[in-house]
């Protein structure tokens, strides 16, 4: 059966190449490696490729943060969408968009758990 919205079902192919591609898994899925993280972790997106799927963030590994680590994107209390740490340096990461509501913007914030 074809799918009832074939631009949904393209962009839903793209999100699954990419994360192949970055070794990455969907929200939700139990990964052994997926790291444990400071529950206050928080940050803001510093730039966003939407072609390439990715954001960089201004928090890095000396705020904790490891690779495979899952974010929360938001903006006020707009649920954006998730990202999936694929690159670490100290004070800044890049990272996989998962699960997109809305195109993340420069200043989306980013956390490790909402209250």
């Amino acid at each position: 059966m074809p799918p009832s919205n074939p631009r949904r079902a393209g962009a839903l192919l793209v999100t699954l190449l990419a994360l192949c591609a970055a070794g990455c898994t969907a929200p939700g899925v139990y990964r052994p490696d997926r790291p444990k993280m400071d529950p206050d972790l928080r940050g803001s997106i510093t730039r966003v490729d939407l072609n390439g799927g990715r954001a960089a963030i201004d928090v890095g590994s000396a705020n904790g943060l490891a690779r495979h680590a899952l974010l929360i994107i938001y903006r006020h209390d707009l649920f954006v969408g998730y990202l999936e740490v694929v690159d670490v340096a100290p004070r800044e990461a890049a990272g996989v968009i998962l699960d997109m509501h809305v195109a993340p913007e420069q200043g989306d914030r980013v956390t490790s758990m909402l209250e």
